[in-house]
């Protein structure tokens, strides 16, 4: 990565690079970044592939091949996108349900429709979005709080 970061700087500015000024500090990032030493084939012996393969050994369960911490980490990089997502998606539907609220109702030129078919209307909309809400904003809270 230094190597890469070095031969991006010097094909910025070629005439005042200088190779031993470092774009980032190394070390930090070394130690911010989690290491898996995995064995794909203890891990798929242990899952019940290559069920002809001799027995892998050195791995008393298939935790100690660290496949699946690595899966658990793949998951939780992408915690944050995902609460982003569902919080663009509930905001959406809010919206959405807010919009035809107003068509239905409130609008200049609300739809021509009979007070009590308006009625059900506006009552199946408001349950539709308390529901929504109930259902969906302890999720969406539980998934935006830190870890």
């Amino acid at each position: 990565m230094c190597r890469l970061d070095q031969d991006v700087a010097e094909q910025r500015d070629g005439e005042d690079f200088d190779p031993s000024s470092l774009a980032r500090d190394y070390e930090v990032l070394a130690e911010m970044l989690p290491v898996f030493c995995v064995s794909g084939k203890a891990f798929q012996k242990m899952s019940g592939n290559f069920k002809e393969d001799d027995e892998v050994s050195g791995f008393p369960d298939v935790e100690d091949t660290e496949i699946p911490a690595l899966k658990r980490h793949a998951r939780d990089i992408t915690k944050s996108m995902r609460a982003v997502a569902l919080r663009t998606f509930f905001n959406d539907v809010n919206q959405y349900l807010a919009e035809v609220m107003m068509q239905v109702v409130i609008s200049d030129q609300p739809l021509q429709m009979a007070e009590d078919v308006k009625s059900q209307e506006r009552a199946f909309i408001k349950d539709a979005s308390a529901t929504f809400s109930t259902v969906f904003s302890p999720q969406l809270n539980a998934r935006h709080q830190p870890n």
